[in-house]
């Protein structure tokens, strides 16, 4: 029983050390308005977080993934601490409301990676046209992701894996605590 006790008190603690690989955006939204056939250069900000290098990968997805290209590599490398902006033109032939995303997959030399995407909003001949970029410049972490319209703050992965090893131990001391008091239960309804 002991060594049980013993094995799984090592996961908890263990548990503790996991390494989780976070990225950040800067520009995680923005909304552009332009006429039909503008061509707008913007660009997305890249960070990496981390202690580790990460492999950078972007792809395009959305209404307007023919129509956006990004200048430069689609790939690359992004050392600990780095930021790195990519940029990128975009445009439409049409009039109407088009949403594109720019998806960032950040992974490291071993393991699991993560992903983000830039949000791109674009406005094509509906009103004045005045060339706006309403950019959110703000660093955006892989916890906050999805974008929350109220503006509550999302939930900080940081503070869960802080948090589960402790609910973790509390767990298995209740549960050693109850089969503590069973096995004294047992033992005393054996003696009558």
């Amino acid at each position: 029983m002991m060594k049980k006790i013993s094995f799984v008190l090592i996961i908890v603690l263990l548990a503790s050390s996991v390494f989780a690989i976070t990225g950040g955006l800067g520009n995680a939204r923005m909304i552009l308005r332009t006429e039909p056939g503008e061509d707008v250069q913007r660009n997305i900000l890249i960070r990496n977080v981390n202690e580790v290098p990460l492999n950078i990968s972007l792809s395009v997805t959305g209404d307007l993934k023919d129509n956006l290209e990004i200048d430069g590599e689609k790939d690359f490398e992004i050392q600990s601490g780095e930021d790195r902006k990519v940029y990128f033109t975009i445009y439409s032939d049409e009039e109407g409301t088009f949403e594109t995303k720019i998806n960032v997959q950040f992974t490291p030399e071993n393991g699991n990676g993560v992903g983000l995407s830039s949000n791109i909003i674009m406005i094509v001949g509906e009103g004045e046209n005045d060339n706006t970029n309403d950019e959110d410049d703000d660093f955006v972490p892989i916890a906050d992701e999805n974008d929350d319209e109220e503006g509550e703050e999302g939930f900080d992965l940081k503070w869960l894996l802080l948090i589960s090893p402790i609910v973790l131990l509390i767990i298995l001391i209740v549960l050693i605590s109850l089969i503590k008091k069973r096995k004294t239960k047992t033992k005393k309804s054996a003696r009558k």
